[in-house]
């Protein structure tokens, strides 16, 4: 009797255990909660500095577009090469076509020089500081120092929301984690209760009480019990070790602990209302900027650019006597082979890819948000019941055991209400860890701070 009440205890004391203690951790281990966990995983992930880099190209090149407002100052030198030619050459030419014209005008032209000589005698060299600075582009500096900055905003919320995302698959493998160390607890906690049960059996079938059958019965549940608990630590041991590399730590020291909270009713209605600042959304719409931006940058190909060219020479040959020179150049294109409204289409056809990605995005979001809100509404409701139905199956399987003392049920009964208790425990530690997976990822789908 004294076994029987043990076991029973034990059962009905199981969910109260700590979480990690199937955990084959050091006791004195610290335990970890998720968001140290996440700030560890945030640390070592390759991903994120990666996405750091991409900011940092982001940025230079924004700062690239920049310098082009900004004159350009620097040296130069140049020497200048002619081609030689014989002026005789064209002496020839002309006394041939006075002959057959007019032969009378021969005595009109110079004497001969034989001599070959540079068009402009030495070749001239020069140099000094040079000056180039572009005042006016059609406004395609302006626009695309925009699309720069546009870009940069997408970089830097794209970071972010994979940092969002990176806390929902720790979440993940934190609580699928916690899940088997539970799920051990309970499996050991029928082990001890089928234990109790056999050795009761084993009293009764010695005393002609109870049927062998009864006993092997129970003896059977021992067994599928072990099999599961093997199952059960095998999972949680990948588990253990998909966490302790996610999170760059120890998987001999890695003891858990679950300090979430469950969202208040004010909140959980404030998600479905908060999507649009989501960073991936933000960002979506940065990019929209960005294509948009380059659209105004195409069409100002069609405009007239301005720019100022200035050298001071510090030194020169042949000497001009000239020590400075400033050019305002314009250019106005009037015909391109049709280039410029090319990339006007093309830029135009990106700005509506952009678009169409910003509105689909919206509605995913839109829909993620509700459907898993709709899902946690539900699942927190199931584990509501599942927990009333495991307070009901711990009484009926109270009195199905004072039945069978007395002799008006059969051992069948008695294991199969023990069974039933089990099964509703497990039901309702997936609720459970299921119903907190589901808080996180609604309240990181509406754009929250995973912190």
């Amino acid at each position: 009797m004294r076994v029987r009440w043990f076991s029973l205890f034990c059962l009905v004391l199981a969910l109260g255990l700590p979480a990690g203690s199937a955990a084959q951790t050091p006791a004195t281990a610290p335990p970890l909660v998720l968001n140290e966990l996440y700030q560890r995983a945030l640390a070592a992930s390759e991903t994120r500095r990666i996405r750091e880099e991409e900011l940092r190209v982001a940025e230079a090149r924004y700062r690239q577009t920049l310098a082009t407002f900004l004159p350009q100052i620097g040296l130069f030198a140049r020497q200048t090469h002619f081609d030689r030619y014989n002026r005789d050459s064209g002496r020839e030419l002309a006394e041939t076509v006075l002959r057959e014209v007019n032969p009378q005008a021969l005595r009109l032209l110079p004497e001969s020089n034989t001599v070959a000589s540079d068009s402009q005698g030495l070749n001239p060299y020069a140099g000094g500081v040079g000056l180039s600075w572009p005042l006016f582009s059609g406004f395609q500096s302006y626009r695309e120092l925009a699309a720069r900055d546009a870009e940069f905003d997408a970089a830097r919320l794209a970071r972010q929301r994979f940092e969002e995302l990176l806390y929902v698959d720790v979440a993940n493998v934190f609580y699928q984690t916690l899940l088997y160390e539970r799920t051990i607890v309970l499996l050991d906690a029928e082990k001890t209760a089928l234990d109790g049960r056999i050795a009761e059996l084993r009293y009764r079938v010695r005393l002609g009480r109870s049927r062998d059958g009864e006993l092997l019965t129970a003896r059977s549940d021992l067994q599928t019990n072990r099999v599961e608990r093997e199952s059960a630590v095998g999972l949680l041991g990948a588990t253990r070790e998909l966490l302790a590399f996610v999170a760059n730590t120890p998987e001999a020291g890695l003891l858990l602990k679950d300090e979430q909270a469950m969202p208040t009713a004010e909140s959980l209605e404030t998600y479905l209302t908060r999507t649009d600042e989501r960073a991936d959304v933000l960002a979506a719409l940065a990019s929209l900027r960005a294509a948009r931006s380059r659209v105004q940058v195409a069409e100002g190909g069609h405009y007239p650019s301005v720019s100022l060219d200035g050298e001071y020479y510090l030194a020169q040959k042949p000497d001009y006597g000239r020590d400075w020179q400033i050019q305002l150049r314009i250019d106005l294109p009037l015909f391109q082979g049709g280039a410029v409204a090319a990339s006007i289409r093309e830029a135009q056809a990106r700005s509506r890819q952009s678009e169409l990605a910003l509105a689909s995005l919206r509605r995913t979001a839109d829909y993620e948000v509700r459907s898993l809100y709709r899902e946690f509404i539900s699942t927190s409701a199931r584990t509501l019941l599942l927990e009333e139905a495991v307070r009901l199956a711990r009484q009926n399987y109270a009195i199905q055991r004072r039945d069978y003392e007395l002799g008006i049920v059969t051992n069948l009964e008695a294991l199969t209400a023990l069974a039933r208790i089990q099964q509703l425990e497990r039901s309702l530690l997936q609720a459970q860890m299921q119903a907190k997976l589901l808080a996180l990822r609604l309240h990181i789908a509406a754009g929250r701070s995973p912190q």
